[in-house]
């Protein structure tokens, strides 16, 4: 079962391993290019992360929880589970919680407005209060993006999106101030707009996506050079470039960059 959901994930997953073999080959100072090739080449050789298998195991066992469940509750319970035999991941969790949401809501389908008026739903969102990330909202960004065959970009999410009078986001306009003010930092390398994003982000109501995010918009239509970028950034390497990938996955598909990158998860 292939949906955004799962693509989604595998470009999480596939961040986390290119991080683990990029910081083994100390790979630093090296051009985008010549940094996706030598990952290529060591991969080829055999490099692993120190997680491959438990990183697979966890990505199958996402696909699991919508084969065998076809109950929110229950599907979100098999989530909790699955997701707690992972400590690899608790850094990822929130992440991991929004695409779970995004392949729940898909999974009813025609259903779903119906389920979102019953009280089943109202459990539901008493007890998702508080979890999860922005993350939802960029989804729901790129996957309206993706139907109406539009490049995504900052400035077309924050003015075409989050404030657009005709969708439903005016609430949530307030804690994108930040990135609206510093929406320039776009036009700065990628070292520099990680230092400065990161300098600011823990003051901010995103702290979890506003790196991330600018990392993405940044080049949203050259995922090879965006991951690649994002690893040779510094600060919280492996968050950036994880949750990067996840978005350039989510929007494009696993095609997106070199399938060797992610066959230890097929």
């Amino acid at each position: 079962m292939t949906t955004i959901a799962t693509q989604g994930l595998k470009g999480l997953l596939c961040g986390i391993r290119l991080t683990d073999i990029y910081e083994q080959l100390k790979l630093q100072g090296r051009k985008p290019e010549e940094t996706e090739q030598a990952l290529l080449e060591a991969i080829r050789g055999g490099a692993k992360s120190l997680d491959d298998l438990l990183l697979a195991d966890f990505y199958l066992g996402f696909q699991d929880i919508f084969e065998v469940h076809t109950e929110m509750q229950a599907q979100m319970k098999a989530f909790d589970n699955l997701i707690g035999l992972h400590p690899e991941l608790s850094e990822f969790k929130e992440y991991c919680f929004d695409l779970f949401f995004v392949q729940a809501l898909a999974t009813l389908g025609e259903e779903a407005d119906a389920y979102m008026e019953s009280p089943a739903w109202q459990k539901i969102e008493q007890q998702t209060v508080g979890r999860g990330t922005e993350a939802l909202n960029l989804f729901m960004y790129l996957t309206e993006a993706n139907e109406s065959d539009l490049s995504p970009s900052l400035d077309d999410y924050l003015d075409g999106f989050i404030l657009d009078e005709d969708l439903d986001y005016q609430d949530d306009a307030e804690i994108y101030e930040e990135m609206m003010a510093n929406r320039d930092w776009l036009d700065l390398t990628y070292v520099e707009m990680v230092a400065k994003t990161e300098a600011l982000e823990e003051d901010t109501a995103m702290p979890q996506i506003f790196t991330p995010a600018f990392c993405f918009f940044k080049s949203p239509e050259k995922s090879n050079i965006n991951i690649m970028a994002c690893l040779q950034s510094g600060g919280h390497r492996k968050r950036n470039t994880a949750v990067s990938a996840m978005l350039q996955f989510f929007y494009h598909g696993e095609t997106c960059i070199n399938q060797e990158f992610g066959a230890f998860l097929a």
